[in-house]
């Protein structure tokens, strides 16, 4: 299991999401069964992003909120926003390997993607989370990566810094790992998505870069 320390700065953050967010009764009470415990706990009455995703009703083994990008993506010199990734990882306290890796699988780093079910950009933000993030041209590579970096590491903060239930959350919904007992919902696409970002993670971080070490664009 891989654990991220974020400063507490960065936790506070979230704070402000309760004000204008509301849990439905069945996930406050999954919350309230599951929890999230540690020293990054969130405090139950600190919503995350759940209304904020357009709601799935899928059964185990289904397909997510989208489709992965049909080709795998392969790490390669020089990324055209790599400095960006690595100046918004610092600005919110996360590895910018993870950013990277969340980058290869959501886009194949290409900041025109645009997926069936209407994810955009680099990390492929859906319209509700761009919006809660102030994101208002999702086709604009900064704008994407300062979105799609505070959401991850909102979830970091949620999921008590457990990498695996965060890029779950990421991908399949906050609100479904929580279902599933704080567990990576067994979902086809999302079961596929959580290795291969964790595989790109620890390439990244083996091969820790300079700016111009990372990714290329293919798009």
């Amino acid at each position: 299991m891989i654990h991220i320390n974020i400063p507490k700065q960065y936790k506070q953050d979230m704070s402000g999401v309760k004000t204008s967010l509301q849990l439905s009764l069945p996930i406050v009470l999954a919350m309230l069964c599951v929890g999230v415990t540690g020293n990054c706990m969130i405090n139950r009455d600190q919503v995350p992003l759940s209304a904020l995703r357009e709601p799935t009703i899928e059964a185990p083994l289904a397909e997510t909120k989208k489709a992965s990008p049909s080709a795998s993506p392969s790490i390669a010199p020089k990324f055209k926003y790599d400095q960006t990734v690595e100046d918004v990882a610092h600005t919110y306290g996360l590895d910018s390997a993870l950013l990277y890796a969340v980058i290869l699988v959501e886009s194949g780093s290409n900041p025109k993607a645009i997926s069936k079910k209407g994810a955009s950009g680099l990390m492929q933000l859906m319209p509700s989370i761009a919006k809660h993030y102030g994101v208002v041209d999702l086709l604009d590579p900064v704008q994407n990566l300062h979105g799609g970096a505070r959401y991850l590491r909102d979830m970091l903060i949620l999921f008590n810094n457990d990498v695996s239930l965060a890029v779950a959350a990421y991908n399949a919904g906050e609100t479904a790992v929580v279902r599933y007992g704080n567990h990576i919902p067994p979902y086809r696409e999302t079961m596929n998505y959580v290795p291969r970002v964790l595989n790109f993670y620890r390439e990244c971080q083996e091969h820790r870069p300079r700016p111009s070490d990372v990714l290329v664009v293919t798009g």
